[in-house]
């Protein structure tokens, strides 16, 4: 006759068959826990490109003054918008050391991509086209290509933009 519970010999099988199928499914879970982080970095990335575009675009479009004719260079874009004293004072976009930055009408510098942790950007001309164009009286195009270091595949932006006070001609007498 048969004692109740278990023997040692069970247990120990019934162990050994619990790590080797925790030990066959780990790698799978870590693949997928791999996969998860590739897909939030490249999520991030995309983001971090769009959300550049849009600000920058945004800007120029609510810029308080025409475009004169050397507010756009090849790699800087110059607004005016208003400062914390109220008054009218100029913003310039640019890339300088490949990455967007925005230079107050004080001089300071301030980064629009690139700083976050563990994932940097490269902002690079799109196909030879400047960073910045504009015809006289025309949309401001803006044209890059965003690079994240580390993850395949690269982001290409191209848009253009026409400024409130240049599609209402501001400062021309209404007719």
């Amino acid at each position: 006759m048969k004692r109740p519970g278990f023997l040692l010999a069970e247990a120990l099988l019934a162990l050994g068959l619990t790590a080797a199928l925790a030990a066959a499914a780990f790698p799978a879970i870590a693949k997928l826990a791999g996969a998860v982080t590739e897909r939030e970095r490249r999520l991030h990335a995309s983001e971090t490109a769009f959300f550049a575009c849009d600000y920058i675009t945004d800007k120029i479009r609510q810029s308080r003054r025409r475009s004169p004719t050397d507010a756009v260079s090849d790699s800087r874009c110059i607004i005016a918008a208003h400062a914390e004293d109220g008054k009218l004072r100029p913003y310039t976009f640019l890339v300088e050391e490949r990455v967007w930055k925005l230079k107050l009408y004080t001089g300071r510098k301030q980064p629009l991509t690139g700083g976050e942790e563990g994932i940097h950007y490269d902002v690079v001309p799109f196909e030879d086209l400047p960073y910045f164009r504009q015809a006289p009286g025309g949309p401001v195009q803006l044209a890059y290509r965003m690079q994240p270091q580390g993850i395949e595949g690269c982001y290409d932006i191209r848009t253009a933009v026409l400024p409130l006070a240049d599609f209402f001609r501001m400062g021309e007498p209404y007719e």
